[in-house]
């Protein structure tokens, strides 16, 4: 029997035949670092805050994740590290000086607490949305996922470098670092997934990624990664309200660059990057809230090397990793994107709204086709029109053509239409409907974003009885896709099957929506409508424009 010093000054046991101990609780030893986890969730340990790659800090600031030092190291090389809780959030954007930190890029897992190296569960893997910009994993807690599997997958999400620091571009980033590294971040975690999921009861060689608005327009980028070539550490993905930002042009991000660079004073410096590289993180922060609005928004670059072109381009010509898929959007996923009704009420307003700040590429002569798709007698106002429009432009288009274009490659391929509003969001702004974001209230808790420089706790609601049915049945639908490729393999017993998307033929999807009942929802399946496959088609053969 050996003992060590871990860094809480508790004592700490290596017992021949069950390894690392801890009277604080479970213990998992990764041969490299050794992780304590927190057993006080009924039937799911949790282990927070584990990196998966160096601190990305000076000389590695904007540069491509390095690796951990993951070497074996003796047991008297090793202590305890403290992973029962959450790790610190990313810098977010308005940045407040004292919230987020560099050393954020952690990950957090979920497991059955019985689960053991070699038991090979399912695993899925959640990224954040919040733009490539704010937000954190601590909203997105995933315990529920676990149990509701009665302990049959293993449930990880992550943290990622996010605005200025995490997608800062230029030529001079590009010759001295990398653009896109907030991507690299969530490949790197992916990667320490792979390697090391299995000492926690995980199978490496079945990994699902799954993301939600920014999050998932990451997965697209992962699924597009150089020309959808790329040796990949997942196995399947879930695509919900892709949210991709237009991929801005070189002269935009060279322009945003320049802004930075002369804020912190290094415009004039002999090394940009190198100066860049040893300016305090407090000047960084000032530097974030001075970007140009809404001209800056540091995203996601079409570099030429990782993402070689627009998704929109790439999906088309079949350049994308061939995976189960599932995707789907929101009902009225516009509306967030759209201004407000007494805002919108007229084509030129429409086209103002389109311009101002999101699609600044968009011509007059697409917009004006592009209402040749949308017959005002088949909406309720024209801003129902006009919300429509602009969700249908990438939001709850998407979803459908990369669907489709995987089923033409024979893969198994399941959308949705998520027709149930977040009731927090939908007392405040009745006029949204089922908004962006309304399926994270019930996936996660009754919640949908998590701690930022505006909230500084998550906030979970209760849900009432029916609300309830609805959470349990989306979190079998989404687990199950995750342990078989299939939504409906260990679906909630009162759902209905969810039907694969044929490549030709009818095409049908999900509608998940909350009921009357306290034993079942008004969950249905339906036909897609085929004016909506043509206003996606037409949107899917205008995206290199749009630059999504």
């Amino acid at each position: 029997m050996k003992s060590s010093l871990n860094v809480l000054s508790v004592l700490l046991a290596i017992d021949s035949v069950l390894g690392w101990t801890s009277p604080l609780g479970p213990v998992v030893d990764l041969g490299y670092a050794v992780y304590l986890g927190n057993d006080t969730l009924p039937d799911v340990t949790f282990f927070g805050g584990i990196p998966y790659m160096q601190p990305p800090l000076g000389d590695l600031r904007w540069r491509a994740p390095v690796q951990l030092d993951e070497s074996p190291k003796s047991d008297d090389q090793k202590y305890i590290e403290d992973a029962r809780n959450f790790g610190p959030i990313c810098i977010q954007q308005p940045a407040t000086v004292g919230v987020g930190d560099e050393d954020c890029v952690t990950l957090n897992i979920w497991k059955p607490t019985n689960a053991k190296d070699g038991d090979n569960l399912p695993v899925v893997i959640y990224i954040h949305g919040g733009g490539n910009y704010y937000n954190s994993a601590q909203g997105f807690p995933m315990q529920d996922w676990v149990n509701i599997t009665k302990g049959n997958v293993v449930a990880v999400n992550i943290q990622y470098r996010l605005g200025l620091l995490g997608f800062l571009a230029s030529s001079e980033v590009l010759a001295d670092g990398t653009a896109n590294a907030g991507l690299l971040d969530q490949r790197a975690s992916f990667d320490w997934v792979k390697r090391h999921i299995k000492s926690f009861g995980g199978d490496p060689n079945h990994i699902t990624i799954s993301g939600e608005s920014s999050g998932g327009g990451s997965v697209l980028n992962h699924l597009i990664w150089q020309n959808g070539t790329a040796d990949q550490s997942f196995n399947a993905a879930v695509l919900q309200s892709i949210g991709n930002d237009p991929f801005p042009k070189p002269e935009t991000y060279e322009q945003c660059f320049g802004n930075v660079t002369q804020f912190v004073g290094c415009d004039q410096s002999d090394d940009v990057m190198s100066c860049l590289r040893n300016t305090s993180v407090r000047t960084l922060v000032a530097a974030v809230n001075h970007r140009p609005q809404p001209l800056c928004k540091y995203l996601p670059i079409v570099d030429g090397t990782n993402i070689v072109d627009f998704p929109s381009r790439l999906v088309a010509n079949g350049r994308f990793s061939k995976v189960p898929i599932m995707a789907g959007h929101m009902n009225n996923d516009g509306t967030t994107f759209t201004g407000s009704p007494t805002s919108v009420t007229n084509a030129s307003s429409l086209f103002t709204a389109l311009t101002a700040s999101r699609y600044t590429n968009l011509s007059n002569a697409t917009f004006t086709k592009a209402l040749s798709y949308y017959n005002q007698s088949d909406f309720s106002s024209f801003y129902d029109l006009a919300q429509t429009l602009v969700g249908d432009t990438q939001f709850t288009c998407l979803d459908w053509y990369l669907a489709t274009q995987a089923a033409k490659y024979g893969q198994p391929a399941y959308l949705f239409r998520w027709n149930t509003p977040d009731p927090v969001q939908l007392a405040a702004s009745p006029y949204k409907g089922v908004m962006h974001t309304s399926e994270l209230y019930f996936l996660f808790d009754g919640t949908n974003s998590g701690v930022s420089s505006a909230n500084a706790l998550t906030i979970f609601r209760p849900f009432n009885a029916t609300e309830q049915q609805l959470s349990n049945e989306g979190v079998s639908y989404w687990t199950s896709f995750s342990r078989a490729y299939d939504p409906s393999t260990y679906k909630y017993s009162t759902s209905p099957d969810w039907p694969t998307l044929t490549a030709n033929g009818t095409q049908q999807r999900i509608v998940p929506q909350e009921g009357n009942s306290t034993t079942m929802t008004a969950t249905f399946v339906e036909d897609i409508p085929e004016d909506y496959v043509n206003r996606c088609t037409f949107w899917a053969s205008v995206g290199p424009e749009l630059r999504i």
